[in-house]
């Protein structure tokens, strides 16, 4: 005499009744670890790290604080690279792990100086770049540059306009690679000094992986 057979998924009753319900007899899983999500991967359910977040995280910024006092001299010319003071307790300063605050260099900048910054090292990935732009005396056309070229708009800063309030420039930068970005003297009509003392508190950069 014939009879049906109890089974769920093709996994069978016990010899005491039961029938296990494990993820392991449905996931190809490869030694899962902690965080861990399960997904399907177009075949199977597999083990996968955790996906990573929608919003975004801090990967470099530098900006002064109310003490800063130091001294700047130079003016910059069309092609030079934007110059930071970047070092001291007068620095307010976010350098993740893997990004570098390259260091002012004669080549791209007024100076060579590692208390200055002119450009940040990146990982591969989505960025949102932003620098609030100040100058001395003068006028200043810049944007975002990577090592692709431009990523942004155009900003073009009076020094007798207020500026020490500070234009923003905003680039958001897709890449595949690590790269550098940099703000980039484009254009002026009169050379701008390099801004120093508690006038340079009106200078930032930021730099925010997104996703």
């Amino acid at each position: 005499m014939s009879h049906n057979k109890l089974s769920i998924d093709n996994q069978e009753v016990s010899n005491v009744g039961n029938i296990p319900i494990n993820l392991s007899s449905y996931i190809s899983e490869t030694t899962p670890s902690n965080n861990q999500v399960i997904k399907f991967d177009g075949v199977n359910w597999i083990n996968s790290d955790s996906p990573a977040g929608t919003g975004f995280k801090a990967k470099a910024s530098v900006f002064l604080n109310e003490t800063a006092i130091f001294g700047g001299s130079g003016s910059y010319s069309i092609g030079n690279y934007l110059m930071i003071q970047k070092a001291g307790s007068r620095t307010n300063k976010i350098e993740d792990v893997d990004v570098t605050l390259n260091p002012a260099t004669a080549t791209n900048t007024i100076k060579s100086n590692s208390n200055w910054l002119e450009s940040i090292d990146i990982p591969a990935g989505t960025f949102l770049c932003i620098c609030t732009l100040a100058i001395e005396n003068g006028d200043m056309k810049a944007r975002w540059e990577s090592d692709s070229g431009g990523f942004s708009h155009y900003v073009h800063v009076y020094a007798n306009n207020n500026t020490l309030s500070s234009s923003l420039i905003v680039g958001v930068l897709n890449t595949t690679v690590a790269n550098t970005v940099r703000i980039v003297v484009k254009d002026q009509s009169t050379a701008s000094g390099l801004i120093d003392d508690g006038d340079h508190r009106a200078l930032s950069v930021h730099i925010l992986k997104l996703g």
